[in-house]
């Protein structure tokens, strides 16, 4: 037996057969039944989304402001270390600047004690120079007149 046959067989025998306009409007109802099931699934799955995404969103912005106070907290440190290094490069550069001054006046002090000694040096240097001049001469007069004896021996050698 088919199931429609079967249905209508246990239907009471007292209610009448559907009309048409019966089952159009069961054949509504129903549409509207699955038309709502599938409206409910989707307000669900809307709903699941959203509080999906304000769940990740309340961890980002947790993420954001531990991060933040540790940049932060970095960036105070970074700020700290560079104000030390600016303190440092200007003791140095005062230290160095204090130094050359002091180097000047030495020079300055100095070059008027050290002047006369330069100049004695040179004088010095000077002599030295001409009797060096004075020597070399004399050793050059002093070779030629070797060769000279030389020349004679070898010509009284060669005589004899």
């Amino acid at each position: 037996m088919a199931p429609r046959k079967a249905a209508a067989a246990d239907a009471p025998a007292s209610s009448p057969p559907p009309s048409e306009q019966d089952s159009h409007d069961i054949m509504g109802q129903l549409a509207e039944v699955q038309l709502g099931r599938t409206r409910k699934r989707r307000y669900e799955t809307i709903t699941k989304a959203r509080v999906a995404a304000t769940e990740y969103e309340q961890q980002v912005a947790k993420c954001v402001k531990k991060y933040e106070k540790v940049l932060g907290e970095e960036y105070v440190r970074f700020r700290e270390r560079e104000d030390e290094l600016d303190a440092q490069i200007s003791d140095n550069w005062r230290e160095l600047e204090q130094q050359l001054e002091l180097a000047r006046e030495c020079v300055q002090a100095g070059f008027g004690r050290l002047l006369p000694a330069v100049e004695e040096h040179a004088q010095r240097g000077t002599a030295a120079m001409a009797r060096f001049e004075e020597l070399t001469r004399e050793e050059a007069r002093i070779h030629e007149q070797a060769e000279g004896m030389s020349e004679g021996s070898r010509k009284g050698d060669a005589r004899k």
